[in-house]
């Protein structure tokens, strides 16, 4: 038991955090680089949202995805993609694949996408790193 509280004791360290203070953007190259910052769904305030929300989401890819002819397959694809700030899909990738040519069928269907409702941030809209899984499971 000695040795567990030592192990403990020299294991924990104090960290002390040092504040940055960042200057405002001067030209125009740095307020654009701003203005085309992409921002994570955990940093906004607001998260980008597929018209009708998650269920609506789900129906339209069940309605546009063409799943593999691949009997009693079961995987989940997640496919990345760029909320803009007017609503369009960009940079659309597949960063997990369930194989059988489904990787390249999940960015055929997002690209059909409609418009999402962007991102806020402090009352701006942003663009957005966007995850969202799709699951497979064939007969």
């Amino acid at each position: 038991m000695k040795k567990i509280i030592i192990l403990f004791l020299f294991s924990f360290q104090i960290i002390s955090a040092q504040e940055t203070i960042i200057a405002p953007p001067t030209t125009p190259e740095d307020i654009e680089a701003i203005e085309n910052q992409v921002f994570t769904t955990e940093t906004v305030d607001l998260q980008p949202e597929f018209f009708g929300g998650e269920e609506a989401f789900h129906k339209f890819i069940k309605q546009n995805f063409v799943k593999p002819n691949v009997p009693n397959l079961i995987g989940k694809l997640f496919v990345s993609f760029i909320v803009e700030k007017d609503g369009t899909l960009t940079d659309i990738k597949v960063i997990k694949d369930a194989g059988f040519s489904t990787a390249q069928e999940a960015v055929r269907v997002m690209q059909l996408s409609p418009n999402w409702k962007p991102a806020k941030l402090k009352g701006n809209t942003v663009r957005v790193l966007y995850i969202a899984p799709i699951i497979i499971n064939t007969p």
